[in-house]
């Protein structure tokens, strides 16, 4: 330190303080400025993640009902559009002897015995679409 600044210690401190001073604006400008950049940016990732959980519950809650009726007492077979069964329950198979692994990627036509009207036919066919 020379001894002039000895001398002058306000005139230093002053100077670096300006200088500091100087410094902090720009930077606190440029935060200020990202932040309102970021703002937007984090309500959306808010809004999507509200979105997706809200959806996943509902998945779920749908998931708990087909799972519920599926299971009920009712006989249940599900098929794919071509008439290939895809999954039957226990009712299914209580009440047909077929065990769910002989029928499953069997066509719904496996099903079929001509001892049935043709009204039974047609209200079976009704139910693949």
């Amino acid at each position: 330190m020379s001894t002039s600044d000895a001398l002058h210690p306000r005139t230093t401190l002053a100077a670096s303080t300006l200088t500091a001073s100087t410094v902090m604006l720009p930077l606190q400008q440029q935060l200020h400025q990202l932040q309102q950049e970021v703002e937007p940016q984090s309500q959306e990732l808010v809004r999507g993640q509200t979105e997706r959980e809200t959806q996943r519950k509902h998945s779920e809650d749908e998931l708990r009902i087909a799972t519920a009726v599926f299971e009920s007492q009712n006989t249940a077979v599900v098929t794919d559009p071509n008439g290939m069964i895809l999954r039957v329950n226990t009712a299914f198979t209580r009440l047909t002897g077929y065990s769910a692994h002989e029928v499953v990627e069997q066509a719904i036509a496996l099903l079929k015995s001509n001892r049935h009207d043709s009204f039974f036919s047609s209200d079976a066919e009704s139910l693949r679409t």
